[in-house]
């Protein structure tokens, strides 16, 4: 169904009611992710150095595509065309202020403190990968620098989200409300050498298994 500008605009200004409205705000979210997915590509794109990625992330309502947008460097580790360590665009799901399931634009909007995130994702077979990961961020300043964040199981994030008046300004055309997109890949892009360094000591002890 088509729904008009002004009402999505009233959805996004108003993160709470989203779930009273979910083919309005699916709508929403496919317009939002597909600029999202298109600015990730452009930027990864435009660095300095061979890197890689796929750009289909899109969430709709409660469902999770088969595919995520995620990106790596060239020479990191993969399998088969899959993925074995990258950066992938997700959300920071133990934020959320109870247990109940959120729509992805709530993430978005951050609403009630939530937010999406860009991953740093390891799926090595090292027995005592999280404890990597997390002295990995312990002792690397340029982590905290950067805004990045570390879990107690290992998962290191840069979070971000976008402000909800400003997303609704510009809806259906997103482009200046994405700049809090643009401050966490300048954050990734600005770290991508000590999180190459680690990824070849990770390689290292894979292969002494």
């Amino acid at each position: 169904m088509n729904y008009p500008d002004e009402l999505c605009q009233l959805i996004i200004r108003n993160v709470e009611i989203l779930e009273t409205a979910p083919s309005v705000r699916d709508k929403i979210e496919r317009q939002l992710f597909a600029t999202i997915n298109t600015r990730i590509k452009e930027r990864v794109e435009a660095q300095k150095g061979k890197w890689k990625g796929y750009y289909k992330k899109l969430m709709v309502g409660d469902k999770k595509d088969d595919d995520d947008t995620s990106f790596a460097l060239d020479e990191w580790p993969e399998d088969n065309d899959v993925y074995l360590v990258y950066f992938q665009l997700g959300c920071t799901e133990d934020a959320c202020p109870d247990d109940e399931e959120h729509s992805w634009l709530a993430f978005a909007a951050g609403y009630n403190g939530m937010a999406l995130c860009l991953e740093f994702s390891v799926d090595l077979a090292l027995k005592d990968l999280g404890q990597r990961l997390r002295e990995f961020y312990k002792s690397t300043p340029a982590l905290h620098e950067a805004k990045f964040l570390c879990t107690k199981d290992g998962s290191i994030y840069r979070p971000f989200s976008f402000d909800a008046e400003k997303l609704a300004e510009e809806y259906p055309v997103f482009d200046v409300s994405l700049a809090p997109l643009d401050a966490a890949l300048d954050d990734i892009f600005k770290t991508h050498k000590e999180f190459d360094a680690f990824v070849k000591k990770l390689k290292t002890a894979r292969r002494k298994k």
